[in-house]
């Protein structure tokens, strides 16, 4: 295709990769914690002794100064995997905390104390992600 032309072919859109995008784009607009708040990685770790797919995983928290607090996760993997996420949040000790999927309906009720010291327990199918808010409850 000649680029001077600067077109290319009418292309049909792919409907739920629009959709994909379209809730993720409302998401980062609306979380002000992913613009101006504080980013930090989160290292996986083993669910259990000898769990490899712990490796497969990648995730990151924000926080920002209203004590908003997001953590998303991705299993960047072709096969199912688990691993443990300790959340960077000590402020969430001794409080039950609700972890609200912002792209999905996935909802759970915590122990904040378990979350910081023994991780949260993630256990996806093949590129499952989360986008969680945790909320005190």
């Amino acid at each position: 295709m000649p680029v001077h032309l600067c077109r290319g072919p009418v292309e049909p859109i792919e409907q739920e990769c629009a959709a994909f995008y379209g809730a993720l784009l409302r998401v980062l607009k609306e979380t002000s914690a992913f613009r101006d708040g504080a980013w930090s990685q989160i290292d996986p770790e083993a669910a259990w002794p000898g769990n490899w797919t712990a490796d497969d995983f990648i995730a990151f928290a924000w926080t920002n100064d209203t004590g908003n607090h997001h953590v998303v996760v991705v299993n960047y993997a072709a096969n199912q995997g688990q691993c443990r996420l300790k959340l960077p949040f000590p402020e969430l000790r001794d409080t039950p905390v609700q972890l609200v999927d912002a792209l999905g309906t996935e909802r759970y009720l915590r122990d904040g104390s378990n979350l910081v010291d023994n991780g949260l327990y993630v256990d996806h199918s093949a590129w499952h992600f989360n986008v969680f808010e945790l909320q005190a409850v």
